[in-house]
């Protein structure tokens, strides 16, 4: 007769699209493709057909030739299609009277024909309101990520591995604190727990005098270009001295009491003196303290390698403001859905979003952020190495995407007027924030020749401008 076959799974992203399914029947073979990223009756049965099945041998064949992303499938269903019921019960009945099989080819009962046209409109009904109610949802709320530390009694001591063996076990050690950064044993208040909220607690502990001066210390470094205490991953013994320990001190002992707030802690450096200064040489100061670190002028900083990005795509007037939740979804499957029957096919910064946004691969890192000093995804970088070389600018002029920003800058420098004073000036502050100088109007000129500038030309220059030293260096 005939039947529906249903297969029971998980749908996922990560799941084949298209999974060849070989049915034979009666009727011969037939092969249909199963999309396992989404199943027909929710939540895990998906519908592949009504066959036809005969007294012939019969079989469903799932196979994962050809496939990309996981195949899995629990349970084949066989469902009747055909309105009659058979029930077969003894034919010989007490009285002696001769019967057939009761309800042979009888009629589904009414009542239930019924019942069930009554639960469908009701179904119906109901998915309608679902319907309403989620597209007049309201936003869905903000949302972090937070721990919890639940005592169980898995957690225990471990033992110590002598010279790194894990085959050669010493004595078990119990947990704590390093005495010497600490007061008391050091001895874990609840032994079932596995100490990190105590460990949070140590860390965020007013008188614990390294955190805050580590953080602020990396504030200092962000803003002034070099930290108080140079070596930011290292304060000890390795790392070096501070050159104001006082002042760090002071500015720690503030953050702490008011509450650990970064804007404030912003603000109080920013509106110094100290930031304030111009980044001029002087040599008679540079006779005395050639590295700067009594901090007479302010040092010379260079972009990150995302802020360059952003401000060639600000200058493009491409870039996307809005913010992206999901930075991988449609990078390829091995990227958004972990399957490793697929490579991954990540866009490397062609996207016109902040560079805060761009998916970020460990392993992986684009060639143009990679060229500019971005931070490598596998390590933690708390002061990233600043290089200027040849190579960063022959990565600037010859990127296909910054190449994309230079044209989409040029038209709007073209289209803000006709004149070319007027465009050279528009460049120079759209892209350096400052008008141009005599000698900067002379390379110009000496760069378009002193005849018709063409939008390629246009292009080209100010290709050369994001290139040159000032745009990637603060003064």
């Amino acid at each position: 007769g005939q039947y529906e076959v249903r297969v029971s799974h998980a749908p996922g992203s990560n799941r084949a699209a298209k999974v060849p399914v070989t049915i034979s029947t009666a009727d011969g073979e037939t092969t249909v493709m199963w999309d396992q990223q989404r199943a027909t009756h929710p939540p895990m049965w998906s519908s592949l057909g009504t066959f036809a099945f005969g007294d012939s041998q019969t079989s469903v064949v799932i196979s994962n030739e050809g496939t990309k992303g996981y195949v899995i499938a629990d349970a084949v269903q066989f469902i009747p299609v055909d309105s009659t019921v058979t029930k077969v019960v003894d034919s010989t009945p007490a009285n002696g009277a001769e019967t057939g099989p009761i309800g042979a080819a009888s009629s589904a009962d009414p009542r239930q024909v019924e019942e069930i046209a009554r639960a469908t409109a009701s179904i119906k009904r109901w998915q309608a309101q679902l319907k309403a109610l989620e597209a007049a949802a309201p936003p869905p709320l903000p949302e972090a990520m937070a721990l919890a530390d639940l005592p169980t009694p898995e957690i225990g001591d471990a033992r110590v591995h002598v010279r790194g063996e894990i085959h050669n076990l010493g004595d078990v050690v119990p947990r704590g604190f390093l005495q010497v950064c600490g007061s008391g044993d050091g001895a874990l208040r609840d032994p079932h727990t596995s100490g990190r909220l105590e460990l949070a607690d140590w860390l965020a502990d007013p008188d614990h005098p390294l955190v805050a001066r580590v953080f602020v210390n990396r504030v200092w470094m962000h803003l002034m270009g070099e930290g108080i205490v140079r070596s930011v991953d290292n304060f000890g013994l390795q790392g070096e001295r501070p050159s104001h320990p006082e002042l760090l001190d002071t500015i720690a002992l503030r953050f702490v009491r008011d509450g650990w707030r970064l804007k404030s802690l912003v603000r109080e450096i920013v509106l110094s003196e100290t930031y304030q200064l111009a980044t001029d040489y002087d040599l008679a100061a540079a006779a005395i303290d050639p590295e700067n670190r009594l901090l007479w002028r302010m040092n010379r900083k260079r972009l990150s390698a995302e802020s360059i990005r952003d401000a060639m795509v600000a200058a493009s007037g491409l870039l996307d403001r809005r913010p992206r939740f999901e930075p991988v979804r449609g990078f390829g499957t091995l990227v958004s859905g972990n399957s490793g029957g697929e490579q991954a096919d990540v866009n490397d910064v062609g996207e016109a979003c902040r560079s805060i946004y761009l998916p970020l691969v460990r392993g992986y890192q684009a060639p143009m952020m990679t060229a500019l000093d971005a931070a490598d995804p596998d390590l933690l970088v708390g002061n990233r190495p600043t290089t200027n070389v040849p190579g960063q600018a022959l990565v600037l002029v010859n990127s296909p995407d910054i190449n994309v920003w230079a044209e989409s800058t040029a038209s709007r420098i073209m289209a803000e007027s006709d004149s070319f004073d007027e465009r050279l000036r528009y460049t120079y502050q759209l892209v350096l924030q400052r008008t141009p100088a005599a000698e900067d109007r002379h390379i110009a000129e000496a760069f378009f020749g002193g005849g018709p500038s063409s939008p390629e030309m246009w292009r080209e220059f100010v290709a050369a401008v994001f290139a040159g030293t000032e745009f990637r260096w603060l003064d």
